[in-house]
């Protein structure tokens, strides 16, 4: 068997449990920069240089480093799987074969800066996605779980928001988006703030207006939360769009949407949220990764909590 035969049993067998998304990623990576590469030798006689053969390639096409690395995860993912299936004994990719060195770091997070925020709200004030972009700046969600919010996630008298799945559109042509697990799996339940809660009920009633206005033509059976004029749910390309050009106007480009996550995560932590309550709400894995991932606010909290421990020191 070739690495070929492998990787296309592997990827019609093996993906059905992994987030669409990445399922895709592993799918398009496998096809379009393993098997050209490697793809003919037999699966059991693949070898280290093999598989570095294939990451440095892919640097040699002008790849940016998150894909090469994708690229690398997908070699790893489908001989492990061969492992299970007893096609092979070992995996020779191991942590030893690393993604060539990239001269540019990748991208880091930019979020809004406390004196950006004002700026920001006042800017998206009247925006036909004002809506969104509030909502997301202070609950952090991730754009798929943002689109794809119905409303029987929303608890009013409980004052919750229950996030169980995600609306994502396939990179397959032609494939429409639908809803799929959350990226981790695992469904979460947090506590909004009092504004977000009331900006629902303010949406909420819009949305009555707009589907009595709308009357047959109306088409929102799923109860997306974020609609159209005609109940129709958001595509995060058109969010997006609209909002570089916010991000434009007040003079940060560089700005993503990903970045209102970010700039929730770090207000959270600065303004006294325990980084555990910050974790879950924003589905990560672990603790350890949400203060891994937010250092920089992290290392002023254990500053300041360090401060406040020598106030009570002297004071005694």
């Amino acid at each position: 068997m070739t690495y070929a035969d492998w990787l296309k049993i592997w990827r019609e067998d093996w993906l059905d449990d992994v987030a669409t998304s990445t399922a895709n990623k592993y799918r398009a990576d496998s096809l379009n920069h393993i098997e050209p590469v490697i793809g003919k030798k037999l699966l059991k006689e693949l070898t280290a240089s093999d598989l570095k053969r294939v990451l440095k390639e892919a640097k040699a096409k002008g790849l940016a480093e998150k894909t090469v690395i994708n690229i690398r995860i997908a070699m790893h993912k489908s001989l492990d799987a061969a492992i299970e299936d007893k096609k092979i004994k070992r995996n020779p990719c191991t942590k030893q074969i690393k993604v060539p060195d990239y001269e540019e770091p990748p991208k880091e997070m930019r979020p809004l800066k406390d004196n950006e925020v004002p700026l920001f709200l006042k800017t998206i004030a009247g925006h036909k996605y004002e809506d969104v972009y509030y909502f997301d700046l202070f609950t952090g969600v991730r754009e798929s779980e943002l689109i794809g919010l119905t409303w029987d996630c929303i608890d009013f008298d409980e004052v919750t928001i229950h996030l169980y799945r995600q609306y994502v559109r396939p990179r397959k042509t032609g494939k429409k988006y639908r809803f799929t697990k959350l990226k981790t799996k695992k469904a979460r339940t947090f506590t909004p703030s009092k504004s977000v809660m009331d900006l629902l009920l303010r949406i909420r009633r819009r949305q009555a207006q707009h589907k009595l206005l709308a009357g047959t033509s109306w088409n929102n059976p799923e109860g997306f939360v974020f609609t159209n004029e005609l109940g129709r749910p958001l595509t995060i390309y058109v969010v997006y769009d609209q909002f570089k050009k916010i991000a434009a106007q007040i003079g940060i480009p560089e700005l993503r949407f990903h970045d209102l996550r970010h700039t929730y995560a770090t207000l959270a932590l600065q303004t006294g949220v325990d980084p555990k309550t910050v974790s879950k709400n924003l589905g990560h894995y672990s603790v350890a990764f949400t203060l891994d991932k937010y250092a920089h606010v992290s290392n002023t909290m254990m500053k300041n909590s360090a401060d406040r421990m020598e106030a009570y020191i002297r004071a005694l």
